[in-house]
């Protein structure tokens, strides 16, 4: 029988649980690179996973939705945590690498304490990789991981690569691994860290074995630990004062070095994998484990607008990663504690006001999920409670996350009423709510939906058609067209003179105008030029101007029109029944009568946009422009891109972001906006709708 004292009574003699605080990494680059691949070797010798999954057979850990298996792709924001020892847990989070979908990675990257950039080998720097490098120059510990190693890639690529991303990220990279290539054949690494090589097992079951460096190799694996020693010496005044007198480091200093400056983010480390061969996973995992980030300090904006770091007083602080739904349909929220941990105190949510209440919390691996008891600082988890969340949103008492705001949409599609099902409306707005990067647009006969990309439209498009049972038409938006006064017309007189059943007149209004052609971008410019106060008294002035106004909605062609230069010239009024209304009715009448007469033209909206290709596509973006009636208004060449601004009109527009993707190969970014409007040719008026129903590109 055990005893304890009256001190102790009634209390657990177990030592409280410490909080949940794992340090995170962030799989970033182009699409296709080989990020979800990567995880599942590195889950494998992680022990998370008893073999690594097929993308192809989806059968992926991280990508678990319908979507992302059916396009085979990553389409969404996944995490699973790996226990690598008792110390440092560790959060893998994967993100998608198509650009329809950066906004996801952005937002990802901005709150994980590491990033780790993908990079195809076979490919070296594509345009996605490029993309978010500039998110990576700060301050913040980087690892690079090339992937698809079996593929041809030796050593002097291995050189040119670590140049280049040197270049681009403005910090050294170091490579720690070189490939073991024998008879054209990828059989393992050289690990410049502990000066060995690793053979690995040729039946790809991730097994392998410490060898001596192949004498063929010593001499490449003195210079590259040679670089090692330098890069880490240039990191530190006090190492390179020693470099310097002595010419080396002793290695055990090196190393230590290597992990502070890493952690410091001013060398970033290189390692190669290959997820085909099964070979780099755990050295992957061993490095991530040793260049373990410290946790990323995450900026919040105080009430008066004052952007600052997150502190001690500002208690727990959180922020919805992403939002969706799990195998079961249910609707679950990925949240980043960026401070404190959650505890019984309200917690509000600073977008709508209300207070969030979460029964669990969960760490998640993919689709699977085990309760967190005490999640705190860097923990990545999720709820499942019915919660009005949506991604972006901050939990705290009173100051909000600064996120990176996401890039504005520009390509839209529209979907008309009278041919979508019922309850499109109501299931795009869900969908929209959980993907900033959605925006719908009420417009009067039916619903637009704005997206980064075509491919961003038709995940959201697919997964409203999923929830309804049924497809979806999709048109290209129709052109706003207006009408304009052909040429000036004088003395229209509109008359209203209404007489009841005793032969009195019950309601009158006279008034003569005189129109004139106006600026097409400055709507309607009304004159009263009546000197005859008698005749017409001021205060029925303002609603002559509210008719013309109203009957600007709807010109002789069926388009509002603009460009209106109206004078009141005369009117008359009766004392005992003229009103407001009547002089609004007569106003819209004359109106009409004065288009009638003059004749109408049509003119189109012309936007200009900014657009960044790469060079060696430039005379095709060009060309592109000049055939779809626009035209280059600049042309600047920084690098390996070029930035176009060009002038179009939207009906071409429209479909610019398409042709553009077709052009570059997906590797075009554009921004528009509205400029002006000018007259345009009835030949190339739309009148029709025209559909669209592009695929997502994989």
């Amino acid at each position: 029988m055990t005893l304890r004292s009256p001190a102790h009574a009634g209390r657990s003699l177990r030592p409280p649980r410490r909080p949940w605080e794992p340090r995170s990494w962030v799989a970033v680059g182009h699409r296709s690179a080989g990020k979800t691949s990567l995880a599942e070797i590195v889950l494998h010798a992680g022990r998370v996973i008893r073999q690594p999954g097929e993308i192809h057979a989806g059968s992926t850990l991280l990508d678990w939705t319908p979507e992302s298996m059916a396009h085979e792709q990553t389409l969404g924001v996944s995490t699973a945590w790996i226990d690598i020892d008792d110390d440092t847990p560790m959060v893998w989070v994967d993100t998608p690498g198509t650009l329809s979908l950066r906004h996801e990675q952005d937002r990802a990257l901005h709150l994980a304490d590491g990033a780790l950039l993908v990079v195809d080998g076979t490919k070296g720097i594509e345009h996605g990789t490029a993309r978010v490098v500039p998110h990576l120059k700060e301050d913040r510990p980087c690892v690079v991981a090339v992937t698809k190693a079996d593929r041809g890639l030796d050593i002097e690529d291995v050189w040119r690569l670590c140049d280049e991303l040197t270049d681009r990220l403005g910090r050294r990279v170091a490579a720690l691994q070189l490939p073991w290539v024998e008879r054209g054949e990828l059989i393992g690494l050289i690990d410049l860290l502990e000066r060995r090589a690793l053979r690995y097992d040729p039946e790809r079951t991730g097994a392998w074995s410490p060898e001596p460096i192949p004498a063929a190799l010593k001499d490449v694996v003195w210079s590259a630990a040679e670089s090692i020693a330098e890069a880490v010496a240039l990191t530190d005044d006090d190492l390179l004062e020693q470099y310097l007198e002595d010419l080396e480091l002793p290695w055990p200093v090196v190393e230590l070095g290597l992990q502070e400056a890493v952690r410091q983010g001013t060398v970033v480390p290189l390692v190669i994998t290959s997820a085909a061969q099964r070979i780099g996973g755990k050295p992957l995992l061993s490095a991530l484990g040793r260049f373990q980030p410290p946790h990323r300090p995450v900026a919040v904006r105080d009430s008066d607008g004052q952007t600052r770091p997150c502190a001690i007083e500002d208690g727990f602080v959180a922020t919805v990663v992403s939002s969706g739904w799990d195998k079961e349909g249910k609707p679950f929220h990925m949240v980043r504690v960026c401070h404190g941990a959650p505890s019984r105190r309200p917690v509000r949510n600073l977008r709508t006001g209300d207070v969030v209440k979460v029964a669990k919390w969960y760490r998640l691996r993919g689709p699977r999920r085990a309760v967190v008891q005490r999640p705190g600082r860097g923990a990545w988890i999720a709820c499942y409670d019915n919660l009005d969340l949506q991604p972006g949103d901050t939990l705290a008492e009173q100051v909000e996350v600064a996120l990176p705001m996401p890039d504005p949409p520009v390509v839209a599609w529209w979907i008309p009423d009278d041919q979508a099902p019922g309850g499109t409306r109501e299931r795009l707005a869900t969908v929209a709510k959980l993907d900033p990067g959605l925006v719908v647009e009420e417009t009067g006969a039916g619903v637009q939906l704005w997206g980064i990309s075509e491919g961003h439209l038709q995940l959201a498009l697919q997964r409203t058609e999923a929830w309804l049972g049924a497809p979806v038409p999709v048109y290209l938006p129709p052109v706003p067209y207006r009408e304009v006064v052909a040429g000036p017309v004088s003395d229209v007189s509109a008359v209203l003179r209404k007489t009841g059943d005793h032969g009195l007149v019950d309601a009158f209004a006279e008034i003569h105008v005189s129109l004139a052609p106006g600026d097409p971008n400055q709507g309607l410019v009304f004159h009263d030029a009546v000197k005859d106060a008698e005749a017409l008294p001021q205060r029925f002035r303002p609603a002559v101007q509210r008719g013309v106004a109203r009957g600007c909605a709807k010109g002789p062609q069926g388009y509002p029109v603009t460009g209106v230069m109206l004078t009141l010239s005369h009117g008359e009024y009766d004392i005992l029944c003229s009103t407001d209304d009547h002089f609004e009715q007569v106003g819209a009448t004359a109106l009409a009568k004065a288009l009638e007469r003059a004749g109408t033209e049509f003119v189109e909206p012309v936007c200009t946009a900014s657009i960044s290709v790469p060079q060696d596509c430039t005379g095709d973006v060009i060309a592109d422009v000049a055939a779809h009636r626009g035209r280059v208004l600049a042309l600047e060449t920084t690098g390996c891109t070029t930035t176009l601004d060009i002038e179009q009109p939207l009906r071409e527009l429209r479909t610019l972001p398409r042709r553009l993707s077709g052009l570059t190969g997906g590797r075009g970014d554009m921004r528009w906006e509205l400029s002006h409007y000018r007259k345009v040719d009835k030949a190339h008026v739309a009148t029709q709708r025209e559909p669209c129903r592009p695929t997502l590109r994989r």
